[in-house]
């Protein structure tokens, strides 16, 4: 499978922001009795907020995951890690960075082009190590 064509194939799983929705039901309604075209772009602004806070904590909370099964590795196996169940949640971080990355506008192919730009550029000016974003 390719990534957009996985990208497409989340959407059938994402029941996150209609659940968003119902939370902010009561609010809603109160935006409908008593706000103007203000209160609705407030509304607007906090259900954005939401949805994107979810998909970046469920980011972090799979990528601890993983984490996790390393730290039980280094401790337990030897420092194997377990392949089919950290596969399992590295398949969970791709559904949120599926989504973050829908909301945002863009695709996996976008994306993975504009990594494979900015670290051959790196490595061009022997930047590859190192730490900050503009180096």
């Amino acid at each position: 499978m390719d990534a957009e064509t996985y990208q497409e194939a989340t959407l059938e799983s994402n029941i996150s922001e209609d659940q968003i929705r119902k939370i902010l039901e009561p609010l809603t309604e109160l935006v409908k009795l008593q706000g103007g075209p203000e209160a609705t772009e407030s509304l607007e602004r906090v259900r954005t907020i939401l949805i994107n806070a979810y998909y970046t904590l469920g980011l972090v909370g799979e990528t601890g995951e993983i984490a996790e099964k390393m730290k039980k590795a280094i401790r337990d196996a030897g420092g194997q890690m377990p392949v089919e169940e950290t596969a399992k949640e590295l398949g969970d971080v791709t559904w949120y960075l599926s989504h973050m990355a829908r909301r945002l506008g863009t695709n996996f192919g976008q994306i993975f082009q504009v990594n494979i730009d900015k670290l051959r550029d790196r490595m061009s000016r022997s930047k590859i190590q190192g730490s900050g974003d503009s180096r």
